[in-house]
């Protein structure tokens, strides 16, 4: 059922913006589909092997749909889907259909619950330099921040994280973020992520930061916390090991 209103959603979004929605083709992936794996305590590695058969099962049914996993805090395993459109989502649940059934019993004692969303990078919020201090490919260690808004301050949100890019952009910074927004599902209504190499490489430069434009950013920081009646902050670490890669 909840899938079935995340489709319905998303093909709402492309028929209202269908421009933005067929631009977003020709490049890169407009949506993603979020789903944050809850595990009980100390079943990590029970989890990953429920992960590494799954990932057996859709090579095997030729799922063309790729995941990308990152391991929260709190023993939450995010998997990021990309999707360029609404035809999207029901494919893929086409294709998973077609799967042999993995082990659900252990499944059901490793995994606690799953929230599911469909998230939107929001490139205008998001601050990438020319040059990033750490290349795409050296990254391993994700910061995350989200925020779960009280009602009707999105607008206000959004012209915040508007101002800390241009407080970015107008000091050089070498470090880059990205802003997420929730379209629709479970879970907070922004999330940011500033990534590093590792978690000494993120704690060595954020203070840094901070004291390069501390004056100017706290207030700014100030302001985004009070219009949020919820906001967490968390580790994220990559996990390729446990990424699924469709067959070419």
């Amino acid at each position: 059922m909840r899938l079935n209103t995340l489709v319905c959603t998303l093909a709402f979004l492309c028929l209202v913006s269908l421009p933005s929605c067929a631009s977003a083709q020709q490049e890169q992936p407009q949506f993603a589909l979020w789903q944050q794996v809850h595990i009980n305590p100390d079943k990590a590695a029970e989890y990953e092997q429920v992960r590494a058969d799954r990932n057996a099962g859709m090579a095997e049914a030729n799922v063309a749909f790729g995941r990308k996993v990152f391991a929260w805090d709190g023993g939450i395993y995010t998997l990021e889907i990309p999707l360029s459109n609404m035809a999207d989502l029901d494919r893929m649940r086409t294709q998973e259909a077609a799967m042999s059934a993995g082990d659900s019993t252990l499944a059901r004692e490793v995994i606690h619950h799953i929230d599911t969303s469909i998230q939107q990078r929001r490139p205008e919020l998001s601050f990438t330099p020319n040059t990033p201090r750490v290349p795409e490919a050296e990254i391993g260690f994700y910061r995350g921040i989200t925020f779960n808004l009280k009602f009707g301050t999105a607008n206000e949100a959004s012209e915040i994280f508007q101002q800390i890019r241009a407080l970015y952009e107008a000091n050089n910074v070498e470090n880059e973020f990205a802003v997420f927004s929730k379209v629709t599902g479970s879970g907070p209504d922004f999330s940011v992520f500033f990534p590093a190499r590792d978690a000494v490489d993120f704690y060595t430069q954020n203070p840094l930061i901070f004291e390069r434009l501390g004056p100017s950013l706290r207030p700014l920081v100030t302001q985004l916390n009070s219009l949020s009646h919820q906001t967490d902050s968390f580790n994220s670490t990559r996990r390729e090991d446990l990424d699924y890669q469709p067959p070419n």
